[in-house]
């Protein structure tokens, strides 16, 4: 799972609260709403920030956002009692497909990268601007998923802590 973080975005966040289970079961879950179709996203707007599930003290949702970013986190999430205080641990990722498809494109751009480095370090070719285009794909595709994944992570983390205070 390692290699995962390395190459794919991930944020791991810990929130303590300072009021009971059911305080926090029930913030939580006012503000998740069940997950709905492509027409009830155009025309249903009932002002709950995040969709999804919400069960045992677990759940996992994603953010109602108005635009489209196939980068915005899968979040799931745990309430655990610790003696004194509520915790909540989130983890968000990047959805199955997205993480499927990115990890293509990375390969890709990566196996063009050591054919191109072979080529030029074996003296098969010489080094040209078209032979970076590799590289480029690669750095775009990191830089793609970092600065879209980033701030949707952020949001939805600076809410949970809101939420909780």
């Amino acid at each position: 799972m390692e290699l995962w973080n390395l190459l794919l975005p991930t944020r791991k966040v810990v929130i303590d609260c300072h009021f009971g289970m059911d305080e926090a079961r029930n913030r939580i879950e006012n503000s998740i709403q069940p997950m709905r179709s492509f027409r009830e996203h155009l025309y249903d707007i009932n002002g709950k920030p995040f969709e999804g599930t919400f069960a045992h003290d677990s759940f996992k949702v994603t953010r109602v956002i108005r635009y489209r970013n196939s980068f915005l986190p899968v979040i799931t999430g745990r309430l655990e009692w610790t003696g004194e205080a509520c915790r909540l641990s989130l983890n968000m990722t990047l959805r199955p497909f997205v993480r499927a498809f990115m990890l293509i494109w990375l390969g890709a751009a990566f196996f063009g990268c050591v054919e191109v480095t072979y080529a030029v370090i074996s003296a098969q070719a010489s080094f040209s601007a078209e032979l970076a285009i590799p590289y480029g794909i690669l750095i775009f595709g990191f830089l793609l998923m970092r600065f879209a994944f980033r701030p949707e992570a952020n949001k939805a983390s600076q809410y949970f802590q809101e939420l909780l205070q």
